[in-house]
């Protein structure tokens, strides 16, 4: 049987299981909860006075919940789109790169449709705890962007970019979120 991929967007309906799935990937990843009501304002629409553009999806295969996946942007910077949320539950570990790759796929051809006037998909990751996901964003033609941000001193987060259309721009400012 073939493997179907699919988005489960953000809803009144799904956003407990949609929490348990991101407290799942914070542990996962020993990641710290900046934000716990983060899926509460999406739904109350509080994030879209800072940013006009926030989802969040389950990512399924085959119906079954397997991660999600996210993304803002700001006002100030509207052609630029930031995947959030993204990651795979660790019971779907062995499957993880293939799972996340086409789920990057998925979620490009969903921004061009969806969002045509978005000409830089971007993302943010710790070069540390996530070093699959840098592999596989370069697999899918992200570029390392040569800056480094630096919070508290460290510069373990990077940034990578892939333009949708036009000429390459690329990222000289800290992360948006």
């Amino acid at each position: 049987m073939k493997n179907v991929l699919s988005f489960e967007w953000l809803t009144k309906k799904n956003i407990s299981e949609m929490d348990l799935i991101r407290r799942l990937l914070l542990k996962n990843y020993n990641l710290v909860d900046l934000e716990p009501e983060i899926l509460d304002s999406v739904i109350s629409g509080e994030c879209k006075q800072f940013y006009p553009i926030i989802d969040y999806a389950i990512i399924k295969v085959n119906n079954k919940s397997v991660g999600l996946i996210g993304q803002y942007n700001s006002f100030l910077f509207k052609n630029d789109l930031w995947l959030g949320w993204a990651g795979i539950l660790p019971e779907f570990h062995d499957k993880k790169k293939s799972y996340m790759k086409n789920a990057m796929k998925l979620w490009e051809a969903y921004v061009k449709k969806k969002y045509p006037n978005i000409d830089h998909l971007r993302a943010y990751i710790s070069k540390s705890k996530e070093k699959d996901d840098l592999i596989y964003l370069k697999d899918l033609g992200y570029k390392l962007e040569k800056g480094m941000y630096k919070h508290y001193q460290d510069d373990d987060i990077i940034i990578l970019s892939k333009c949708l259309k036009g000429e390459y721009r690329p990222w000289t400012r800290k992360p948006v979120w």
